[in-house]
């Protein structure tokens, strides 16, 4: 019933109502770049059969057992929009219930937020942030404090997507990434940038529970302890 991937995004042919679909793709490190997100089966349907079929069925089923659906899977989507509608989108109680999410975020720039701005957010004091802010930097600060909201959450994976964008639009600096510290709840929290852009910005971002990863050097990693678990399972043998 858990470790499945809910792909979420949004139509804006039926007025951005919020759609979601089991990930069927058979690769079980799926992320926003699957097959199974990009080329969505025709319209998005939940199980008839199953567990998750007589959980759906079932009223007094669903009323007991819908909570494990937000707490034993993973939610994930690349539409930032969706992020700072979450609160709207789901009840407090079914979104603080969402314990793990990845957002696969394209950033055309860095928000370069007043220092004002950067310390209001540091402070938690989101809606006195916003002040002074145009449309970008607004949704950069909203998206990150929606994310904070989520009480609930125990892994968090962000995926920013500035890949050959700032040799053009500009370089992140350890100032742009403040607003990362008030992200408390995750134990795991997960950020995967460009490999030179993480390099460098790890050393200036320090909060407890943040790692930050390149995109080369997270595939890396992911092969060596893939290798390992074959060398592993070859003793038991």
């Amino acid at each position: 019933m858990g470790g499945m991937f809910i792909h979420l995004w949004h139509d804006e042919n039926e007025g951005n109502k919020l759609k979601g679909s089991f990930c069927w793709a058979e690769d079980e490190n799926c992320r926003l770049r699957c097959r199974a997100w990009l080329q969505k089966k025709g319209k998005a349907k939940w199980p008839t059969i199953g567990v998750y079929g007589f959980i759906f069925s079932c009223a007094q089923s669903y009323t007991e057992s819908i909570r494990y659906l937000y707490e034993l899977n993973t939610f994930d989507t690349r539409s930032p929009e969706i992020v700072r509608r979450l609160p709207k989108f789901f009840p407090a109680h079914r979104l603080n219930a969402i314990s793990s999410f990845t957002l696969c975020w394209t950033l055309q720039k860095p928000p370069s937020l007043s220092a004002v701005s950067r310390q209001l957010c540091i402070e938690g004091k989101i809606e006195e942030a916003l002040k002074g802010c145009d449309r970008y930097q607004r949704n950069w600060i909203q998206t990150w404090g929606s994310i904070a909201s989520m009480q609930g959450l125990e892994a968090l994976r962000v995926e920013m997507n500035t890949v050959g964008r700032e040799s053009i639009t500009g370089v992140w600096q350890g100032l742009d990434l403040e607003i990362v510290k008030i992200i408390k709840s995750p134990h795991t929290f997960l950020v995967i940038m460009e490999d030179e852009s993480a390099r460098r910005l790890r050393r200036l971002v320090k909060t407890p529970n943040l790692t930050m990863l390149g995109i080369l050097e997270e595939e890396s990693l992911a092969r060596k302890k893939a290798r390992k678990g074959v060398v592993r399972m070859n003793r038991l043998k």
